[in-house]
């Protein structure tokens, strides 16, 4: 097909809910996540080193453009602002444009879901 008439897209993860449901199927499966500083921290972000962030799934079925405008990853972590930028560091290496909000310890998250 054409260039001129591939979708342009964008990507919206939600990142601390997907790190949170794969903690859970990794647990119930009895089954850990390997730490990989670059792909997993626990509770706060997660990604397949297998995808990449700005090429699309399904772009034969779907018509897309070869690369995405944009991947946004949403999560939230406890921690000083020196935590907060090694989460930034960590996303943007993948190809994120990271949106790290920072909560208080023990503080159920809001800004991440809201911010969507």
């Amino acid at each position: 097909m054409n260039g001129l008439y591939l979708r342009r897209w964008m990507l919206f993860v939600d990142g601390e809910n997907l790190t949170i449901q794969a903690q859970r199927l990794a647990s119930a499966g009895r089954q850990g996540i390997a730490p990989d500083a670059r792909h997993y921290r626990q509770d706060t972000f997660l990604w397949t080193p297998k995808l990449r962030p700005m090429r699309p799934l399904g772009a034969d079925t779907w018509s897309l453009q070869p690369a995405g405008l944009r991947a946004y990853y949403y999560t939230s972590v406890v921690g000083n602002d020196e935590t907060l930028q090694d989460v930034v560091r960590a996303r943007r290496t993948l190809g994120f444009h990271p949106e790290v909000f920072q909560k208080p310890k023990g503080m159920k998250s809001k800004g991440v879901d809201v911010s969507l």
